[in-house]
């Protein structure tokens, strides 16, 4: 990741979240790839508003604390309507401890259109399925066009052919970014990541 030439995001994710002690290999792989210009988001989740929001601070809090790290994925975010306050008052708090925080939403689908305005500069993860339940009349509405700059797509179980496609969609609807992946996360990166990494800038 560090060799990349085009700008990437790397999530970092110790123990579904930071863990509460300092790890020194992902120390230095954030610093790594940090210093080679790429941001690292902290992995946090919020069970789809059901976490706590005083267990999700505390976790940004220890990212911050433990590698400096002040950019999250906010993982299993939800879709629904209901939910928008939650996510509201959630990041008004975690921006008024620390101004600088960023933040991108994973509800893996697309959300009610407020989602998409919690937040300046909010990104919104919009699709994370295996591509072959990629339907291009459902699965990415023409309403997120209206904030194409803040969507991002992830396709997983997608061979080479497949994340080809996944980039020429997210180009096509000048999408922020994409991500596709013919691995597990704990495997590695995919196969095709030479390639992949040179295609990843999108809209940004």
């Amino acid at each position: 990741m560090a060799t990349s030439t085009q700008a990437v995001v790397a999530i970092a994710n110790v123990s579904n979240g930071p863990g509460t002690v300092l790890d020194s290999q992902y120390l230095g792989w954030i610093s790594q790839v940090r210093a080679a210009g790429h941001r690292v988001k902290g992995y946090v989740h919020t069970s789809y508003g059901a976490r706590a929001a005083s267990a999700v601070l505390a976790d940004m809090d220890t990212w911050h604390r433990l590698y400096g790290v002040d950019d999250f994925f906010i993982d299993e975010a939800s879709v629904k309507s209901s939910d928008v306050s939650y996510y509201r008052n959630l990041l008004a708090t975690a921006v008024g401890v620390n101004a600088s925080r960023r933040f991108m939403l994973n509800p893996g689908a697309a959300p009610d259109p407020a989602y998409f305005g919690l937040q300046p500069g909010i990104e919104v993860l919009v699709f994370e399925q295996p591509w072959s339940a990629y339907n291009s009349s459902t699965s990415l509405p023409a309403s997120l066009d209206a904030f194409a700059s803040q969507c991002w797509i992830m396709a997983l179980s997608a061979s080479q052919a497949d994340m080809l496609q996944a980039a020429a969609i997210a180009r096509s609807r000048r999408f922020a970014g994409f991500f596709a992946t013919d691995v597990s996360f704990t495997t590695g990166l995919p196969s095709y990541w030479a390639q992949q990494a040179a295609l990843a800038v999108c809209a940004s």
